[in-house]
């Protein structure tokens, strides 16, 4: 495989899997560039290289998707069922005065975060979803979801290889509660 590029919803373990294939395949890993970016020294588009980007509706780059799919020669789209975890765990991530992606998280802290603040996130998170629903479509490619890979320890596409030792329990951001902690 020459390079591969995956595009994203945020917290959808996106960067686990960038890793998973990267360690698989031995590839340099580009962690999130911007459109502005590209053919850039920040992201050249190279072999044994593998890409991850979020799924933003780029309005200023409207062929951004079509001009780094056609580069690539295999693209992976990664979504999240549950709407309410992602919304949870992005909501957490903005609020962090550091935004470390790997960052460990309780359930607790969500009581820190606003009303508002979830129904923002909220709303960026369905532009994404909506972004990688219209990519899948104009491009013909499906939908892998987390909650899928993850349990399975595959992709939709059986034939890339994956590096397992990210998709462990551990790798997980959200922990539980204290308090559910102390009640087991």
């Amino acid at each position: 495989m020459k390079n591969i590029l995956i595009i994203a919803t945020p917290r959808s373990g996106s960067t686990n899997l960038l890793q998973s294939i990267s360690s698989a395949y031995n590839y340099k890993l580009l962690f999130e560039p911007r459109p502005a970016q590209l053919h850039t020294r920040r992201w050249e588009v190279k072999d044994s290289q593998v890409v991850k980007v979020i799924s933003y509706p780029h309005l200023k780059y409207p062929t951004f998707y079509k001009d780094i799919i056609n580069q690539y020669q295999r693209t992976i789209l990664l979504g999240r069922y549950n709407i309410k975890e992602q919304v949870e765990s992005l909501a957490i991530l903005l609020n962090k005065d550091v935004r470390i992606p790997h960052t460990k998280w309780n359930e607790d802290e969500l009581k820190q975060i606003s009303t508002d603040t979830i129904e923002k996130t909220k709303k960026s998170i369905i532009a994404n979803r909506v972004q990688l629903e219209k990519i899948s479509k104009e491009f013909n490619l499906p939908i892998n979801y987390y909650e899928d890979v993850y349990s399975d320890k595959c992709l939709i596409e059986k034939d890339i290889k994956l590096d397992l030792t990210f998709f462990e329990k551990t790798k997980k951001c959200r922990t539980p509660s204290l308090e559910s902690k102390y009640l087991l």
